[in-house]
């Protein structure tokens, strides 16, 4: 920035701390990179006589950045170099504002002497127990003169709880050339920062605790069934919060979960492994379905696509794992973006366990990088679709009690119901 105005010097050196958490999505990560890109850093001159910078994503424990360039970047372009460098990495934990602050109110070796320092942190979510914690590194950083710029980004942060902080914050709720402009006045302002008030006619915000459905539908059987989730990078984060969003608000809503109704078991899969949380039919209600939904959401995605996992995983829950009830079917669901088999002997011996009488195998095709052939050979119950739509959860539940009954035989015991998670 060209801190020219009031006398402030035009040499600084800025911090720039990105969130990169599962919770705050890939989109709004690879937003951020783009704003500091295309609105932010062209704005600066960028070399060691003026403006100098660092940029480093954090989650809740983890960060990745560029510190071995940190504040020696020749020109502009090998700050963007590095930008594109850090769009391609895994996303982190959970989003912790303390975190960030922690990394940056200690400062970096790599940083200029006696040149004004500003750190600028990009934010999703906030709370009183955050602020809290935040407030000793933002004393220390006070204390050595460096300017904390704090980046509110979309609706949900309440930005007037970082007022006790006494740093400048920015609202963004769309990142664009105004809040370029903000930040930027930001790091060059001389004076102290002015506390931040929402507009009457914009309320603060306020975050409900679930938005779990209140009222729930029936299915005409008693079922368990086993729900499969893609989580391979062959879904990509987008798809896949498309995915578990669609099965936590519009498929399972359809449903009344309970010991007399229906039950589920949920895993995410991958070539070489699963995310799981309870592996026998025991949630009591629909508000614990959509909890540990909700912490499938924010799981990182597995390497490599696979198909055999969902199959050998869900045969595995059935045989080993899971009681299913005596009077219910069984009936797995498999959403996959691939008809990728590793194992096909093993496809073949799993797919007898999920297809005995009283048990049903769906199969849940998204998009159209998949063989229609490869998928038909495990199950004609094949619902190809192109995109998560409330015609498909009705598709979904209607087929699940379509021509199959309750098994004669009793279903093989467990070996344990202790609810459980693995990766």
């Amino acid at each position: 920035p060209m801190c020219t105005s009031n006398g402030v010097p035009y040499k600084v050196d800025i911090s720039l701390y990105v969130g990169a958490s599962l919770e705050a999505e890939w989109n709004s990560f690879q937003e951020q990179l783009e704003f500091i890109h295309h609105r932010l850093a062209s704005n600066w001159s960028i070399n060691p006589l003026t403006t100098e910078v660092e940029i480093a994503a954090y989650g809740e424990y983890l960060k990745t950045g560029f510190s071995p360039s940190a504040y020696k970047y020749a020109r502009n372009e090998d700050f963007y170099n590095d930008i594109d460098s850090l769009s391609t990495s895994k996303l982190l934990d959970g989003e912790s504002l303390s975190t960030a602050l922690t990394y940056a109110s200690f400062g970096n070796a790599n940083r200029r002497q006696n040149v004004n320092y500003s750190i600028v942190v990009f934010f999703h979510f906030i709370s009183e127990y955050e602020v809290k914690l935040s407030e000793s590194f933002i004393k220390t950083a006070q204390s050595k003169n460096y300017k904390v710029v704090l980046v509110g980004v979309g609706p949900l942060p309440d930005l007037e709880m970082l007022n006790v902080l006494n740093v400048f914050i920015v609202r963004a709720d769309i990142l664009d050339d105004t809040v370029a402009e903000q930040i930027n006045k930001a790091i060059c302002d001389i004076g102290p920062p002015p506390p931040f008030y929402y507009p009457t006619n914009s309320p603060r915000p306020s975050v409900p605790t679930t938005t779990v459905a209140t009222t729930f539908g029936h299915l005409s059987c008693q079922a368990d069934l086993i729900i499969a989730i893609d989580q391979s990078f062959a879904v990509g984060y987008n798809e896949y919060y498309e995915e578990v969003l669609f099965i936590r608000d519009k498929l399972v809503p359809q449903w009344t979960i309970g010991p007399n109704e229906t039950e589920v078991v949920l895993f995410g899969y991958g070539k070489m492994k699963r995310t799981s949380f309870k592996t026998n039919f025991n949630y009591p209600n629909n508000a614990d379905v959509f909890a540990d939904l909700t912490k499938m959401k924010i799981k990182n995605l597995f390497d490599d696509a696979d198909f055999t996992m969902s199959v050998t995983t869900a045969s595995s829950i059935i045989k080993t794992e899971a009681s299913p009830r005596p009077d219910s079917v069984i009936v797995t669901i498999a959403f996959t973006y691939t008809s990728v088999v590793s194992d096909a002997s093993s496809v073949d011996e799993a797919i007898n366990e999920l297809t005995e009488p009283g048990r049903k195998f769906v199969i849940v095709a998204i998009g159209n990088n998949y063989n229609e052939t490869v998928l038909r050979k495990y199950s004609n119950n094949l619902i190809k679709v192109a995109e998560y739509t409330d015609d498909l959860a009705d598709q979904i539940s209607d087929e699940i009690c379509k021509n199959v009954s309750p098994s004669p035989t009793s279903a093989t015991s467990s070996l344990s119901s202790t609810p459980a998670e693995s990766d």
